[in-house]
């Protein structure tokens, strides 16, 4: 592209500019592909190359988040030839203590798969497999993408609950207020609920500040840092 980003009509253009993707050793042209104003700022803000992914069938860029799943299926696909994989997205929601019971009564069952015809079909197999305990009302089937942030957003407002109660039990000691009797009144509001309402020294374990950390790093790779 011999047009600097400010040079070029973007709504003229629909949003999207062609860009020629070359072999980076052979410099042969692999495909035309189109990209938009976001895109081009960041590779030019971060000096990452481009690259056309087989597994994505698109053109990213290096350094590009493309979560665990899409990670695992590229390096399964560069290591293999002619076969073909399947990676889905299934995420435990078991907690410490209850896990065996979290497994066969569980709020939902997360499946995220590939939005193609073969991705569908092994979403299907897996969601086949979970019926035979699980109410399938309770089985919900996203793409890959929604299934690794709902485990990280979860986790999230989970860890927001504690830290909010715990801030107000400060509120509580100055005015003299029972942070236990203003956790129940809180808890009693059929919007919010009573869990995780219970003031301690924070949260404990690793998974709460692991996806807590996971979604902050992907805030700032995506440049949303008032999220």
């Amino acid at each position: 592209m011999n047009k600097s980003i400010d040079e070029i009509d973007f709504e003229k253009s629909g949003g999207l500019v062609p860009v020629i993707v070359q072999d980076a050793n052979t410099k042969d042209v692999l495909t035309l592909a189109y990209t938009n104003k976001e895109s081009l700022e960041l590779a030019k803000k971060t000096g990452n190359s481009w690259f056309w992914s087989r597994s994505r069938n698109k053109l990213w860029m290096k350094g590009e988040e493309s979560g665990n799943t899409q990670k695992i299926k590229e390096i399964l696909e560069e290591n293999s030839s002619n076969i073909h994989f399947e990676i889905l997205s299934n995420p435990e929601f078991l907690a410490e203590g209850t896990a065996i019971q979290d497994l066969f009564k569980s709020d939902r069952v997360l499946i995220g798969g590939d939005e193609t015809q073969s991705g569908q079909k092994a979403v299907q197999a897996l969601v086949d497999i979970y019926a035979n305990w699980i109410p399938k009302e309770k089985i919900l089937t996203t793409n890959v993408w929604s299934s690794e942030l709902a485990k990280l957003a979860s986790n999230a407002m989970l860890a927001q609950r504690i830290s909010s109660i715990n801030s107000l039990s400060a509120l509580c000691e100055k005015t003299g207020a029972n942070i236990d009797e203003l956790s129940k009144a809180i808890g009693m509001d059929h919007r919010i609920g009573p869990h995780f309402l219970k003031a301690s020294v924070g949260f404990g374990g690793s998974c709460f500040q692991k996806d807590i950390l996971n979604l902050v790093y992907l805030c700032r790779h995506y440049g949303l840092e008032e999220v």
